[in-house]
């Protein structure tokens, strides 16, 4: 087999694309989706990608890169796909010590990857010498069937106890609101279960990370205010492929108004807008120790679905 391993180039988004949908026809990626996500990469940070090709058709990507939010000079996060025609024929394991060698220049302490656990990656990264750091589970609420009856006046409880849920197109997007959300993410993303050091971003990456999104939808970033007026909670959908499901990202209270009620009552007020949009799925990602989440999820009637394996290599000792 005549396998060339090459940089990747623009041109190669296409056959990528094709590949990921191949791979993954549940989570497609448009071109645009490509295109944005390069568009918003930090340049100081290490990414490189690659092409694997026969006979001129790219049959094969795979990458490596330091990890934004758990950054590191010497871990990286590293991926491969290769087209489900061409599994199993020596492509994987080409591209693979492909990437090794190239990753060699920065002496790697570490190799981080996620694999889904229904998939044929779980079994590759083994081969590979990765082990399994936490997982997480992907979880689906059929808005079609949803039925907020069992929950009451919950979010009419948060409301009477001085609370308010207004979503960001409600609150106005202005620079001391863009701030005061950045404080509030800041202090709630400590919380969530991590493996690593968490890098918050700075103020103006933030910024183009949210507001820059293509995927921002400002009728489902719902933030609630205390009786004081403090941004205290938020919950986010955000747009996704297929158009008819929304992608549940963070949703976090501040420690002073936990246990109030408020993290439930967003998701459902954020339910309802969900279906006043026509969304027919929302989807979240929980890690398996996040249990005060995931206990919400499973009263509101989200249904697991194959976990998301996080897997590490060691490759020195710091």
């Amino acid at each position: 087999m005549d396998l060339i391993i090459r940089p990747f180039t623009p041109e190669d988004h296409l056959p990528a694309l094709e590949i990921h949908n191949a791979i993954w026809p549940d989570t497609p990626q448009t071109l645009e989706d490509r295109l944005e996500a390069d568009g918003r990469r930090r340049a100081d940070l290490v990414f490189r990608r690659y092409a694997a090709e026969v006979g001129g058709q790219v049959v094969a990507t795979g990458s490596f890169q330091h990890m934004e939010w758990f950054f590191h000079p010497r871990k990286f996060a590293i991926g491969m796909q290769v087209h489900p025609r061409w599994q199993g024929r020596g492509v994987g394991g080409r591209l693979w010590r492909h990437l090794l060698a190239e990753l060699e220049a920065f002496e790697p302490l570490s190799l981080h990857a996620s694999v889904r656990e229904d998939k044929n990656g779980w079994a590759v990264a083994r081969h590979y010498g990765f082990a399994e750091e936490s997982r997480a589970w992907e979880s689906l609420l059929d808005l079609s069937t949803f039925d907020p009856a069992p929950f009451g006046d919950a979010v009419e409880r948060v409301r009477a106890a001085g609370y308010r849920i207004l979503s960001w197109a409600e609150l106005g997007d202005t620079p001391e609101n863009r701030r005061r959300l950045w404080e509030l993410d800041v202090e709630v993303s400590e919380d969530v279960p991590h493996t690593h050091p968490f890098t918050m971003p700075t103020l103006e990456r933030y910024e183009q990370q949210v507001f820059g999104s293509r995927d921002f939808q400002p009728e489902t970033l719902l933030v609630a205010l205390s009786p004081d007026g403090e941004f205290a909670g938020v919950s986010q959908l955000w747009k996704t492929q297929p158009e008819h499901r929304l992608h549940n990202g963070l949703t976090g209270v501040r420690r002073a108004h936990r246990r109030k009620g408020l993290a439930l009552a967003m998701k459902l007020e954020n339910v309802a807008r969900a279906r006043a949009l026509g969304k027919r799925e929302i989807r979240t990602f929980n890690d398996q120790t996040n249990r005060p989440m995931l206990a919400i999820n499973e009263a509101m009637g989200f249904v697991k679905q194959p976990a998301w394996i996080d897997v590490v290599r060691v490759l020195r000792s710091e």
